[in-house]
């Protein structure tokens, strides 16, 4: 196993509008797979792994809220809220993930549905 501490900046675009949040992290190699963790702006620790075709990220909301990012494959999950349960339908558009060694370029655009309300949405990462 390999671990070793990263630098995260990730970059979230909506309506034209970037929200950005740059945070230490940690950057995990076990046996053949690759994962990222790190806190988000909400201070929910966030568990992403690396696969060549898809991104599979766990927030650790109560409870914990599942997200599968794959090019050109729907995914429907419930978001917990103080208000209750969200339905959130994905669909991914484009994943580029671009590796050498610990550093990573991602870029992810996907269609949002939240209460039958779509929204484009784009987000790229960085990790050094």
């Amino acid at each position: 196993m390999v671990e070793r501490d990263v630098e995260i900046q990730v970059i979230g675009i909506h309506d034209g509008q970037n929200v950005e949040l740059k945070t230490k992290g940690k950057y995990v190699k076990k046996n053949d797979s690759e994962y990222l963790e790190y806190m988000d702006e909400e201070n929910i620790r966030n568990h992403m792994k690396i696969e060549r075709d898809a991104i599979y990220l766990t927030k650790y909301t109560e409870p914990p809220t599942n997200m599968i990012f794959k090019e050109k494959e729907k995914y429907e999950f419930n978001y917990q809220t103080a208000y209750g349960p969200m339905e959130i339908v994905m669909i991914t558009k484009e994943l580029e993930t671009k590796c050498e060694g610990y550093n990573y370029d991602i870029y992810i655009k996907y269609d949002m549905a939240v209460a039958g309300e779509m929204m484009e949405k784009e987000l790229r990462m960085v990790v050094r």
